[in-house]
């Protein structure tokens, strides 16, 4: 008796033959979800915000550095590349992380969300932001509320993004100001039911931030929790990665 076999959709892009992908939705661009870890669950925990790029992009995925290559060997390269976990912060990665920010540099964007800031090893992240040119290292760790730093990001950008939300988030430190896209001000305090709410105001650390590295831009997004306003970010970075 025959069995039938049925691949999920984001399993089916990723091993169709490129001739086959570039004929699927072929007026939509192209976003690379990058996924190797697959404790991750982002299909499961960041099922909303996919479904949001679904509505614009042809969302593919690579599952590995193999399926990563492939699509920079593509004529046609991914708009944006999604980094959903530290898959790309390993060590015997690095040859491939060398080759995406060659990407990067030639006019290419990633971003490093979903559940990027709740697996990378705190070790891992200054030399993996170096390696891109940036000083961008380990900061604090809570809920707060963050501002919209509207002198960092295109009008017609930031129309689309909450003007503060909370987050509980994995914040950077040593990220120029013109690269904030979210900011703490006087007001931010530390939002938890343990803690006391002392001040988290500190104008060196964002949990949201937008680099240009050569033609392109690096992104970081480092809500664990998926808020609304963290969806809004990276559909907006991906957008602004189309100008």
């Amino acid at each position: 008796m025959k069995r039938t076999v049925i691949i999920p959709d984001h399993a089916l892009a990723a091993i169709l033959p490129p001739q086959t992908r570039s004929t699927m939705d072929a007026t939509r661009a192209d976003i690379l979800a990058v996924t190797v870890n697959r404790d991750s669950s982002f299909d499961k925990i960041d099922s909303t915000l996919i479904a949001l790029l679904r509505q614009t992009y042809n969302l593919r995925y690579a599952h590995d550095m193999r399926q990563v290559n492939q699509a920079l060997s593509q004529q046609q390269t991914p708009t944006a590349i999604l980094l959903t976990d530290d898959g790309m912060t390993r060590a015997k990665n690095t040859s491939t992380w060398e080759r995406v920010l060659e990407y990067i540099r030639q006019g290419g964007t990633v971003i490093a969300m979903g559940r990027f800031s709740s697996f990378v090893k705190p070790n891992d992240i200054k030399p993996f932001f170096q390696r891109a040119g940036l000083d961008w290292d380990q900061g604090a760790y809570h809920r707060t509320t963050l501002e919209l730093n509207r002198s960092a990001i295109d009008e017609e950008i930031a129309r689309e993004l909450l003007p503060r939300y909370s987050q509980k988030a994995l914040q950077l430190k040593n990220v120029r100001p013109e690269d904030m896209w979210y900011k703490t001000t006087e007001a931010s305090v530390i939002e938890s039911a343990v803690f006391a709410p002392d001040s988290a105001h500190d104008p060196g650390l964002t949990a949201v931030a937008l680099a240009k590295v050569g033609k392109g831009r690096l992104g970081y997004v480092g809500d664990v929790n998926t808020e609304q306003g963290s969806h809004a970010v990276v559909l907006a970075m991906c957008k602004q990665s189309m100008n």
